[in-house]
């Protein structure tokens, strides 16, 4: 059994669902999903609620006792792990080169995982495994028609507790405007004039601060919690991208390459957090371009 620990927003529960996935397609082992880290309460982290019901994920919820086990094999460390008869592979940069070769028995992986070097070998399987069940919204088809129509450029701006939560903002911090009009700038130099879709959790405030781009720009703002797989979906129709040092984007981006576009330019902030970042080698892709 593979137990791949969820923590976070729609964009890191898919990089968590695709490492465990990958563990799972590797071994032949069950995945199970432990949702116990989202039931937090804690003020030092955005509440978040469990979002991958919208795909037709290969993967089932753990059960009570079985998050009991992953509680106590992550709270008691190795005395834990040998009591709940759990392998932890807590994440660490060392360990990405030969990532699926470290499960021995039931493991639990707790970690973020944010890099496609973690799932690449089963890019495929986890592609498939991320169309969505249900339809989008009629306005959102309305638009998913508009980007397909012509060349698009998705561009994400992420503020929300970037911006209101102090542990939040000192860790990620927000990327500046400078970024963002470099990043236009190099999509139009090379391949014209798109049509500019913005997403964020803060429309309004994106509305006065993106006044720098040309062009036809649509805000999406009529997506909201837990419809954020529509945003998605409509991010991965989009041709460019320019993504936020977030893993939303980054999945936004990821998903619109599997479509096998040609011509194709994704823009990533060089810097994803505030400090060091000790797994940049391993978080954008090296045929994405590095603004």
């Amino acid at each position: 059994m593979i137990i791949s620990r969820l923590n976070g927003g729609l964009g890191n529960q898919l990089f968590q669902y695709a490492c465990g996935r990958a563990f799972s397609l590797a071994s032949g082992a069950e995945l199970v999903l432990d949702l116990s880290a989202l039931e937090s309460t804690s003020r030092r982290v955005t509440r978040r609620h469990y979002e991958l019901s919208a795909y037709a994920i290969h993967a089932r919820p753990a059960t009570r006792a079985e998050a009991l086990k992953c509680r106590r094999a992550m709270r008691w460390g190795r005395p834990g792990a040998w009591m709940t008869r759990l392998d932890v592979l807590t994440e660490s940069p060392a360990l990405y080169p030969n990532l699926l070769r470290e499960t021995r028995g039931d493991t639990l992986l707790a970690g973020f995982w944010q890099s496609e070097t973690c799932f690449a070998r089963y890019a495929t399987e986890i592609s498939q495994d991320l169309v969505p069940l249900r339809a989008l919204s009629s306005q959102s088809q309305k638009l998913s028609e508009a980007v397909a129509s012509r060349p698009s450029a998705a561009i994400h701006v992420r503020r929300g507790d970037y911006v209101n939560l102090p542990s939040a903002a000192r860790f990620h911090g927000t990327l500046p405007m400078a970024y963002y009009q470099e990043a236009a700038r190099r999509i139009e130099d090379r391949h014209g004039q798109p049509l500019w879709v913005v997403f964020s959790d803060d429309i309004a405030w994106c509305r006065g601060a993106l006044n720098f781009l040309h062009g036809e720009i649509v805000f999406v703002d009529h997506n909201q919690g837990l419809d954020a797989w529509q945003d998605l979906q409509l991010m991965s129709l989009c041709r460019h991208h320019i993504i936020a040092n977030s893993s939303f984007s980054w999945w936004g981006a990821w998903l619109s390459e599997r479509r096998g576009r040609a011509e194709q330019m994704i823009c990533a902030p060089s810097a994803w957090f505030v400090h060091d970042d000790p797994y940049a080698q391993y978080r954008i892709p090296k045929r994405w371009t590095r603004v």
